[in-house]
């Protein structure tokens, strides 16, 4: 989770959002002293995150893939970008809460769903996911399979327990250090 917030913090600041807030919208189970508190008040002036509709955060729990989904489209400033292209999932459908900002993010190339169809949104998003979808974001140069190996290799001795999906990505995020 900590890893995740900094990589949308980071992805913030490099949009160049800025707030519009006068202040931060306080959640009713986010003390003041938890690790993450400024980063998610930051992210919640920015409208990245929003909360349960309870008034809670729910800070030490997994973000879903459709959570993040959300958060990495916000983060980008593409909330209200027109969907032209429509992505069929077998496990996800337009009644979902979060069908278009995964649409959104599918259409921009920063999510995909699997290679059997589905998307899992419920599913925890991982740490690969974060790397793939921020890389994405952050870069439109173009490597290789082999190049994206050829650089791991040279900077990690077990690059070889990267999924395959991964590696492109990992390779950028190497390049952009």
């Amino acid at each position: 989770m900590k890893k995740l917030l900094s990589n949308l913090i980071v992805l913030t600041a490099l949009v160049g959002l800025s707030c519009t807030c006068a202040m931060a919208k306080e959640y009713t189970d986010m003390p003041k002293d938890h690790w993450a508190y400024k980063d998610i008040q930051q992210l919640t002036d920015f409208g990245v995150v929003v909360g349960y509709p309870d008034g809670s955060y729910r800070p030490d729990i997994k973000v879903t893939r459709a959570e993040f989904a959300t958060m990495a489209i916000k983060a980008l400033g593409q909330q209200n970008a027109k969907i032209t292209e429509i992505a069929k999932f077998t496990d996800f459908d337009e009644n979902h809460w979060a069908w278009e900002m995964v649409q959104r993010g599918v259409m921009f190339d920063l999510l995909k769903g699997y290679p059997d169809g589905h998307f899992d949104p419920y599913g925890n998003v991982s740490r690969g996911h974060v790397i793939s979808t921020t890389v994405n974001a952050l870069t439109t140069e173009t490597i290789s399979n082999q190049k994206a190996k050829e650089i791991l290799e040279n900077s990690y001795s077990d690059y070889d327990q990267i999924p395959d999906w991964l590696i492109i990505a990992a390779g950028k995020a190497e390049i952009l250090g």
